[in-house]
């Protein structure tokens, strides 16, 4: 199940703009052009996570904005899921998640406490 941080932006009402930074107290997330898709999503959730951590009164650091910006774009429940079925293997786990990169995938499994050994690909052969 991809996760588009842009339309999570949205959703929360944060505008999302690409070029560079004008000064203004408007909560905006600025992307620069020049970086990839994957980087793009990654800015947006990891920005979006500040934001969020701010409106909550939370502590804001960008430990937390991590770890925001990994709950964010790689749901426990549905990665957890996507683990048992694919295995601990980020450039599977890649085939259902695009906006993320593997090294974010990798950390996402970490950050989950999730050993490779624990998780292997299902195959169900016939009788």
């Amino acid at each position: 199940m991809p996760v588009d941080a842009f339309a999570l932006a949205r959703s929360v009402g944060i505008p999302v703009c690409f070029g560079s930074i004008p000064h203004t107290d408007m909560q905006v997330i600025y992307v620069p052009r020049r970086l990839s898709y994957q980087r793009q999503q990654w800015l947006v959730a990891h920005e979006l996570g500040h934001i969020l951590l701010g409106r909550a009164r939370m502590i804001d650091s960008e430990a937390g904005a991590d770890l925001v910006a990994l709950s964010l774009l790689l749901p426990r429940d549905p990665f957890l899921r996507d683990i048992y079925e694919l295995g601990c293997v980020p450039e599977r786990l890649a085939s259902r998640h695009p906006a993320c990169s593997h090294y974010v995938i990798s950390r996402r499994i970490a950050d989950l406490g999730v050993s490779s050994g624990l998780f292997a690909p299902v195959t169900v052969s016939a009788p």
